[in-house]
Order: C-alpha cells, then structure tokens, then sequence
C-alpha cells in the first residue's frame, strides 16, 4: 500500500479500512518516512514497511515472509 494516494484519503487510512473487515498482511511503501507517518504505520502492525526507491528483492522477501 503506498502512502500518497489520490483523493480524500491516505493509505494508511485505506488500510486501516481494509483491515476492519479483513485480516491480511499489508506492506506499506513511501518516499515519506518521516516520524508521524512511522507511527501512524507502526499502530497498524504492519506486514512491512519499504521505503522508495524499491528493492525488488526486499518486497519479495516480505510477501514470502507473509504468505
């Protein structure tokens, strides 16, 4: 889930949505780390946390440590 999303809500808002109904890993990425957004993230508990530019790799690594 990225962070910066278009329209009235954010992604941590979208997730915080998602995961009232379902409980699925979700693995936030953004080239926003600051402080407030970190804990706001963090209280979700989320599947990870990936900061851009991307590591392939790295995402991958998290979607098989989740499934």
């Amino acid at each position: 889930m990225d962070i910066r999303l278009a329209g009235k809500m954010d992604g941590i808002e979208v997730a915080e949505k998602i995961l009232t109904k379902e409980n699925i890993p979700i693995i936030f990425m953004t080239g926003y780390n600051d402080k407030s957004t970190v804990d706001r993230i963090n209280k979700l508990n989320p599947a990870g946390f990936i900061v851009k530019p991307i590591d392939i790799f790295e995402i991958l690594s998290l979607i098989e440590k989740n499934i």
